[in-house]
């Protein structure tokens, strides 16, 4: 059997994306409870776009059941409200995941979020675990006109 070797840098993998404002699009998402069990990770497939150097290059984001703020700024950049339901204040997430509820990774998206485009502001951070950075997602900017709602400025704090 043939031996596969890898350079030290092929194991380093790519560089963050760096800093800056970036268009990404919505590929899907890949749902999944979070560690506790008492929510879920929607983990949005985002992918950088018209983009030079990163073109393709994926954006991480949980965007847990439990932060509707985050929900709606996503929605927001992606140029869709989130839907108001006046009877009681709540708002429900554009489209619907089918799917058995007892088990989020068989969850499908089917809705008007797919395939949209929007901007995000995107930082450099420490890596979590390890040493150097890595890229996060800092706020996404509205792209509804005329919006007066409030978003969150730097969801990393």
């Amino acid at each position: 059997m043939p031996k596969i070797k890898v350079s030290k840098e092929g194991m380093e993998g790519k560089p963050p994306v760096g800093s800056g404002i970036f268009v990404f699009r919505l590929d899907g998402f890949k749902p999944k409870f979070s560690r506790k069990g008492d929510s879920v990770n929607l983990n949005p497939t985002l992918k950088v776009i018209n983009h030079p150097e990163h073109n393709g290059r994926p954006l991480f984001e949980n965007l847990n059941t439990g932060a509707g703020w985050v929900q709606k700024d996503l929605c927001h950049a992606l140029g869709i409200p989130m839907l108001a339901d006046p009877s009681d204040g709540s708002y429900t997430f554009p489209g619907e995941f089918t799917g058995p509820d007892n088990d989020p990774t068989q969850w499908r998206y089917v809705g008007p979020l797919l395939g949209k485009t929007g901007r995000v502001d995107v930082i450099e951070v420490p890596k979590f675990k390890g040493s150097g950075t890595q890229s996060s997602i800092k706020s996404y900017i509205c792209a509804i006109p005329g919006c007066q709602e409030k978003h969150t400025d730097n969801l990393l704090k």
